[in-house]
């Protein structure tokens, strides 16, 4: 030990993200099991309340609005609860609801399922969906502010977009669909 921390009372602070439960899983298994289509490029939002305004939803569905008219082949996947379903009115691409689900086990194995994880909130404290995605090879896609950029490298391992900007969210989830290795 260093002499510096010689007589200090050290703490150890344990890896929030359990990865016996978050790793990478077979993406076509997965598919397969939640019968989504192995086709599709398949975006993720997930949060308690996806329509809570701070969850950023308005932002995504622009976003994917835009993509939609340039790539065709897309999917949102929605895990967490709609109270008001007026939220999902005004789309051009399929959304498959799952509701909000507490398996952790279960949430792992979407996002190895999906192709990107979006978080459109407008403030995250410390972004753990992000850090659960990344944990199952899911790159995330989010808004440039707050808690998210001390856990997405920029073009790294995700996209940083600017904050409430709609068309830079969609040039992020096509970053990563179309040109992340």
């Amino acid at each position: 030990m260093s002499s510096i921390a010689q007589s200090k009372d050290i703490k150890v602070i344990p890896n929030v993200i359990d990865l016996e439960v978050f790793h990478p899983s077979d993406k076509l298994a997965a598919r397969r099991k939640y019968s989504l289509p192995i086709e599709k490029k398949i975006i993720l939002m997930g949060a308690v309340r996806i329509d809570d305004p701070v969850k950023g939803f308005f932002f995504l569905k622009e976003a994917l609005n835009n993509l939609h008219m340039e790539c065709g082949d897309i999917l949102l996947v929605l895990l967490g609860e709609v109270k008001d379903s007026k939220i999902l009115g005004d789309v051009s691409f399929p959304i498959i609801q799952l509701g909000f689900r507490s398996d952790l086990f279960e949430v792992a194995q979407l996002y190895s399922a999906v192709d990107v994880n979006v978080v459109p909130s407008f403030y995250e404290t410390f972004g753990q969906t992000i850090i659960e995605a990344m944990a199952c090879g899911c790159p995330s896609v989010s808004f440039n502010n707050s808690g998210q950029v001390d856990v997405i490298d920029h073009k790294k391992n995700g996209y940083l977009a600017a904050y409430k900007d709609a068309a830079d969210l969609a040039t992020g989830i096509d970053w990563v669909l179309n040109k992340a290795d």
